[in-house]
């Protein structure tokens, strides 16, 4: 296996190309490194959903507004009023 990736490299690299095979090795095992380290798609969806939670709290307590009611909360330093059309 890791011959496969040699050729993938002096491909890259190769004796005229802009990097070392040194260096492309380095950066190809790192990147398999990364593959190989994936979350999983429930770890995933904890770190979006706690994210995305964050994000809508944030937004409340600095504009005082709901961005999942779609609706203004009361008191606060903005005061909405609705649009006309």
């Amino acid at each position: 296996m890791q011959n496969c990736h040699r050729l993938q490299i002096w491909r890259l690299g190769g004796p005229e190309g802009r990097f070392p095979p040194a260096l492309i090795l380095v950066v190809v095992k790192e990147k398999l490194k990364s593959v190989a380290k994936t979350p999983s798609a429930a770890e995933l969806d904890d770190f979006f959903t706690e994210a995305e939670e964050y994000v809508q709290k944030r937004f409340a307590q600095k504009y005082n507004y709901d961005i999942v009611k779609d609706a203004p909360i009361q008191g606060g330093r903005y005061q909405w009023v609705p649009n006309p059309t």
